[in-house]
Parts: structure tokens; C-alpha cells; sequence
């Protein structure tokens, strides 16, 4: 066996091995570690990771261990707080055609990194902008100002 095929043979257990670990550890519906897990996935674009922390505070999970649901709006789901009865399902209706699981958190994730592709940030989390958009904030602020 050539010294190529057992490193490529080595790489792929490794790999599958760290597949595995990752499945375990978020099979338990715990929190831990997910923000690392969003700011890996959103390396590029951090403006997510402020949006996740501003929608559910890095939390895909409730107390109870099923999907953490939104306070304002019990069926915003998740990390992203995707949203399943707005719009008839609209989110629900694509999330499954996608074969996203917004219960999970690969689920929730995939289907935000789709949301970023279809309209982006300002589209989808307007409501939460004044949060995770600073630039928002000022100008929200010096309207509010002004009307007063």
C-alpha cells in the first residue's frame, strides 16, 4: 500500500471520527459550543453570527431539550429564530423542501446560509436589525429623536 493511499486512508478516518464526535455531542440537545459552531460556519460573513446572538443568544435548544422557540413568537425555531407560520409556512414549506431540519442545528443553520443567498439579512431579520445593525440603530435613533 502506497504511503499516499494510507495517509488518504488516515485523513478520511479522522475525519469520519470528528463527523461522529460532533453527531454525539449535538444529539444531547445541549447548547454548549454552539456559538463556536456559528462563528466557524460564518467566518466570512460575522454579520450572521450577531444576528444568531441577537435572535436567540446561541441557544438551538430550550430547557427541555426540544427546538428553543422565540419569546415574542413561540414559532420563531432555533438559532436563526426561522420563523414556521409566517406567510402560510412559507419557511416551514421551503426549509422541508430543502431538507432542512430547523429543529436541528445543521437544519437551522443550512437554511439561514439559504435565507443569506435569497435576500440576505435586511430581508429576513429586519425585525431584529437595531440589534445586530449598529448603522440601523443610530439612524432609528436620531428619527425617534427627531419625532420628538
Amino acid at each position: 500500500m502506497s504511503k499516499a493511499l494510507k495517509l488518504a486512508i488516515f485523513a478520511m478516518l479522522m475525519l469520519d471520527m470528528f463527523l461522529v464526535s460532533r453527531i454525539r455531542f449535538f444529539s444531547h440537545n445541549s447548547n454548549k459550543g454552539l456559538e463556536g459552531v456559528v462563528k466557524s460556519r460564518f467566518k466570512k460573513k460575522p454579520i450572521y453570527v450577531k444576528i444568531c446572538e441577537c435572535e436567540s443568544g446561541f441557544k438551538q435548544f430550550g430547557k427541555d431539550g426540544k427546538v428553543y422557540r422565540g419569546i415574542k413568537d413561540h414559532d420563531d425555531w432555533g438559532l436563526f429564530q426561522i420563523n414556521v407560520r409566517i406567510d402560510r409556512g412559507y419557511h416551514a414549506r421551503m426549509a422541508k423542501k430543502l431538507h432542512c431540519d430547523l429543529r436541528t442545528v445543521e437544519g437551522n443553520i443550512k437554511y439561514a446560509e439559504y435565507l443569506d443567498s435569497h435576500g440576505g439579512p435586511h430581508r429576513w431579520w429586519f425585525k431584529s436589525e437595531d440589534c445586530w445593525n449598529p448603522a440601523y440603530s443610530k439612524v432609528n435613533k436620531s428619527l425617534i429623536a427627531s419625532r420628538n
